[in-house]
């Protein structure tokens, strides 16, 4: 009987590589464990049957789950357990289901807004406007996430991102009107009103040493941007 070729088919979380080696009338493979990386050898008959799903690490992780509660990833705050998975909810505020596994390995990192917002910057021309990408999600990440090592000094202070800059193509019409050349290291993004939000009416590009007439004084007693 001729043996099939399972070589790149992919079984629960197991992908096959390559053919191992065959003993007593079964067919064995070389499989890889998508979730962890891990290389092992299968039968055929078992990967054809579905009855396994990984290497037998998600079957450990779920015997040595921890409580999510609370916890961060990415853009999504667990906000309880569902048994088999976890109530999440986004910075944008939607609600969805994630598991375990897809959470505490980076694979669920938003509700879907972040590859939607990474796929109208991929529909925008030019290296420029992805240079501009990268300081609106820097500029978020500062007043919107809890986790960033600056949220002290601009969301906990309640600095925060208007409404009309929650718009990626809005913020970077806004500076490539103000600022057209990205590469321009002299200037960047000033709040006029230290204590205001970003906002167009709020923001000009200055260089550092205008941006130094314009800092507060933390509580630390020094500076702050």
């Amino acid at each position: 009987m001729a043996r099939i070729d399972l070589s790149g088919r992919q079984f629960g979380h197991l992908e096959v590589t390559d053919y191992s080696h065959s003993n007593g009338g079964k067919v064995f493979w070389n499989v890889v464990c998508l979730l962890c990386g891990t290389k092992v050898v299968k039968a055929a008959q078992l990967l054809l049957s579905y009855r396994i799903r990984s290497c037998g690490c998600l079957k450990r992780e779920r015997s040595t789950q921890r409580d999510l509660s609370s916890e961060r990833f990415g853009r999504l705050v667990v906000i309880k357990s569902l048994g088999k998975s976890w109530l999440v909810r986004c910075d944008c505020g939607v609600e969805k289901q994630a598991t375990y596994s897809n959470l505490i390995r980076g694979r669920s990192r938003s509700c879907g807004c972040l590859r939607k917002e990474k796929s109208t910057i991929h529909g925008m021309a030019g290296a420029q406007t992805k240079a501009w990408y990268t300081r609106w999600h820097s500029m978020r990440s500062r007043c919107e996430n809890p986790n960033h090592k600056s949220f002290s000094d601009y969301g906990e202070r309640g600095i925060y991102v208007c409404d009309e800059w929650q718009d990626v193509r809005v913020f970077v019409d806004w500076c490539i009107e103000n600022c057209p050349n990205v590469e321009d290291k002299s200037l960047s993004i000033d709040r006029i009103d230290n204590d205001g939000p970003y906002a167009p009416w709020n923001c000009r590009f200055a260089t550092k040493c205008d941006q130094n007439l314009n800092r507060r004084k933390s509580d630390r007693g020094g500076d702050v941007a």
